[in-house]
């Protein structure tokens, strides 16, 4: 039986994504580890140093290929928030996390030349089963919301490496994305394998039923779409990417099912925008089903009472500090700094010299101790 889940995966002491690039591949891994292991995505979020995934995943492994040399996985059972054992290792839910984590490290590793080796982040994975149509809009708000908490952006719509963007985008007049239209039977065709699929329009739809704005060039090229993925890849074929070469969300993601959580809008809106209070918590209560209710302290692993505090005055603050995140201060010491120390990285650096790029970040780019000791692996 599948269960929604709220999962979280951390690395603090080395952030998972230098720049936008980066962010591209995990999520072309995360469409492809999803497809195979049979597990739907509903929202995501990812952090310089975390990645929260709402998802729809069983206690049992269904995998839908067991090709190329990911198909084996070593798995860590995941907790839950009383920090028992949710699950054992032969499962759906632990094989997805185990296999994504896998395989992105590899790719951080290889680009990055990270001598380290070795996993990178914390070793368990958070989760939480969710239940209750109420208790799904709190945790999917909070997920959506996370670059908001974490002070990155003024509005949760700005954080741009995160599904909130393909929800509702006709109706909220995002003219500028693609996005799942309206079913038409007599649109629909059967593939070599014999599955029906959105067949290919002289017009601006394309495949999997997506509406694609004006001038907007999608790859739908296997051949083409083989460059960006990793080798012994299989995806289905309907699938189609953006011209940065990155899976589109509606063609892996289960947006529409997270449209009718939020039925409008308009509620979409309000919940994306609304101050957490204890209305927030009382409305949970209407499920009805003795599950205590959800807040900021039960999404985030690890969290304390004054980091709550700063979620809490992030998202209330009146005016945006616009400070810089961690991708974009990894992406001015890649391209600006790290010519001078004649590196291709921070991993091939000595710790004295991260150092002493560490006190130019300081000093030169006001930036706090604890995030260039993250984006500078010290």
């Amino acid at each position: 039986m599948k269960k929604m889940i709220h999962c979280c995966f951390t690395s603090h002491q080395e952030v998972m994504f230098r720049n936008p690039q980066d962010v591209g591949f995990f999520l072309n891994l995360l469409a492809l580890t999803s497809w195979k292991y049979g597990v739907d995505i509903f929202a995501d979020t990812e952090m310089s140093n975390h990645v929260h995934l709402l998802l729809f995943s069983s206690d049992k492994t269904e995998s839908r290929l067991s090709v190329g040399p990911y198909s084996k996985t070593i798995i860590k059972p995941g907790f839950d928030r009383d920090g028992s054992i949710l699950y054992s290792e032969s499962n759906q839910l632990s094989d997805f996390i185990t296999a994504l984590r896998k395989r992105y490290t590899w790719y951080f590793t290889q680009k990055y030349q990270r001598d380290c080796g070795g996993r990178m982040g914390e070793k368990y994975y958070f989760s939480l089963i969710i239940e209750g149509n109420y208790h799904m809009i709190s945790a999917c708000s909070y997920v959506l919301r996370n670059g908001l908490h974490h002070g990155v952006s003024g509005t949760s719509f700005m954080y741009p490496y995160s599904s909130i963007n393909d929800m509702f985008i006709p109706e909220l007049g995002k003219t500028d994305r693609p996005y799942q239209g309206n079913q038409n039977p007599d649109e629909y065709h059967k593939n070599r394998s014999g599955h029906w699929i959105k067949s290919l329009s002289s017009g601006n739809k394309s495949t999997h039923g997506l509406v694609f704005p004006d001038g907007y060039a999608p790859i739908t090229s296997r051949n083409v779409m083989k460059l960006y993925l990793p080798r012994y890849s299989e995806w289905p074929d309907n699938w189609a990417m953006s011209p940065s070469g990155v899976f589109l969300r509606p063609c892996f993601e289960q947006l529409r099912q997270t449209e009718l959580l939020f039925v409008s809008p308009g509620a979409f809106e309000y919940n994306m925008f609304r101050k957490t209070d204890e209305k927030w918590l009382e409305e949970q209560d209407q499920d009805r089903n003795g599950k205590p209710a959800i807040g900021i302290s039960d999404i985030e692993p690890i969290h304390n009472e004054d980091a709550v505090k700063s979620y809490l005055y992030n998202e209330r603050a009146a005016t945006f500090r616009n400070c810089r995140n961690d991708i974009d201060l990894c992406g001015i010491i890649d391209r600006c700094i790290l010519p001078e120390f004649k590196s291709p990285s921070i991993y091939q650096l000595s710790r004295d010299k991260r150092e002493s790029i560490k006190r130019i970040l300081i000093n030169d780019f006001h930036v706090s101790d604890s995030q260039a000791s993250r984006c500078l692996w010290l």
